[in-house]
């Protein structure tokens, strides 16, 4: 569930009884073959969009996995890649000869993320075209996290895992797109094991010389030093890293609240359901920041989006807002009582994000102001 099974696999081996040992190793081999397949997928698309002349870069997987000393042992998800506005067209057409499908039946939209999967061999590949960044943040700070984005994708850098080549982005680039990313998904299902050993891989390939002269003063203008500076802490005490000099200190409440949260959302949420019902009391409406305010506003604020996309007609006057806001109600009630939608008990769930909330909220995410 927390997808570090390669990472820890060898070390495990020697002391797993040997009625064990057999599906350990299977379970081993499935996943380094999906690596190598999708880091052979990486290598076809950098060609075919090298070919084309269409710029790009990766994002994410194989970028993090270049800084592990053995990058094939860090299990790949989707393959995410970033394309030139002007040229997502171009880009959606030139993967859909190399054989892929659109995920979904919705019509495509060039201007969102482009979801898109396929079959090589036995290995399920998933591709996401992103015409911009994910995740990113609104306000004074978008801008600000702009300028040092803006060229992403031309100061990109090539390379190469088993011989199959990609673009990744420069080291500055990745640092902010690691915690940009990580940010965006704790108000959502959570960040997971996997992506706290990416910033840890990450920082022992950069010394505390560098990151000061180089680093430092980018993460303290776009509002994510202190994020870094913390998650660096659980670094240090969780995963046994060398102790960095620019990590400062920080309540070991909160070290074992942040590093409770990454355990109990596993993959990105998965191990535990009920942390997706947490999201419309954590995240502000259409941001990627933790609401500092009542969670309960923020369930008014969820049903009321979700009724503008759903019954736009009901939501063109706030004379018939109510309907709009009680045909979300009524079907919410609907799905519980014929089963569809598992029962969470609502206290526990309301309690569980406040847990998060508080947490979350002295993490000092896109806080320009410290």
């Amino acid at each position: 569930m927390q997808a570090v099974f390669l990472q820890v696999s060898n070390k495990i081996f020697p002391f797993l009884p040997k009625s064990e040992v057999l599906s350990w190793e299977k379970g081993a081999m499935k996943i380094y073959a999906q690596n190598i397949e999708i880091a052979r997928e990486h290598g076809r698309l950098h060609k075919a969009m090298t070919d084309h002349g269409i710029p790009y870069i990766v994002i994410k997987g194989l970028s993090s996995a270049k800084y592990y000393s053995q990058p094939l042992e860090r299990t790949f998800g989707d393959v995410d890649l970033i394309i030139s506005p002007d040229r997502i067209e171009d880009a959606y057409k030139l993967v859909l000869g190399l054989g892929y499908k659109i995920n979904g039946t919705k019509k495509v939209d060039l201007s969102q993320d482009i979801g898109l999967y396929r079959y090589q061999g036995a290995h399920h590949v998933v591709l996401d075209l992103h015409p911009k960044m994910n995740y990113f943040p609104s306000g004074e700070v978008s801008k600000i996290v702009g300028e040092y984005l803006f060229d992403l994708i031309e100061s990109g850098k090539v390379y190469s895992v088993d011989e199959n080549e990609c673009k990744i982005p420069d080291k500055r680039h990745h640092c902010l797109i690691m915690l940009i990313h990580m940010a965006g998904h704790l108000t959502r299902e959570g960040i997971g094991l996997r992506h706290l050993c990416d910033w840890a891989a990450f920082l022992n390939n950069i010394s505390d010389e560098e990151f000061c002269k180089d680093y430092q003063g980018m993460l303290e203008k776009c509002g994510l030093f202190r994020f870094a500076q913390v998650m660096t802490l659980v670094c240090e005490k969780y995963l046994d890293m060398s102790k960095r000099a620019w990590s400062g200190k920080a309540d070991p409440e909160l070290l074992e609240g942040v590093i409770n949260d990454i355990m109990k959302g596993g993959n990105f949420g998965y191990k535990d359901l009920s942390r997706y019902q947490h999201i419309k009391y954590l995240k502000k409406v259409d941001d990627n920041t933790v609401d500092k305010k009542n969670p309960m506003r923020q369930v008014l604020h969820s049903i009321h989006a979700k009724a503008k996309d759903r019954h736009s007609l009901l939501m063109r006057s706030f004379l018939t807002y109510p309907l709009g806001w009680g045909a979300i109600i009524m079907k919410y009630l609907l799905l519980l009582i014929t089963g569809s939608r598992k029962n969470h008990n609502p206290v526990s769930i309301i309690r569980e994000a406040w847990q998060r909330q508080m947490i979350y909220q002295k993490l000092k995410i896109y806080d320009i102001n410290i």
